[in-house]
């Protein structure tokens, strides 16, 4: 498998067949609003079911 990371300044004028875009806007500003909301913490998860199972683990509170 082939992959490159590419700004979007950088992309070529035919884009690739499969793009994975990362919203980072998004994920900062929910993590700024979760914060200054009360929120101690952030923990990331790779995949659903870890952040599932995570919550199940954690569900009264990090210690």
């Amino acid at each position: 498998m082939r992959h490159l990371l590419l700004g979007i300044d950088a992309l070529p004028a035919r884009p690739p067949a499969v793009a994975v875009v990362v919203d980072v806007l998004r994920a900062f500003t929910t993590a700024a609003w979760a914060l200054a909301r009360g929120a101690e913490r952030i923990v990331l998860a790779d995949a659903d079911d870890e952040a599932l199972e995570l919550r199940q683990r954690h569900h009264d509170g990090w210690r």
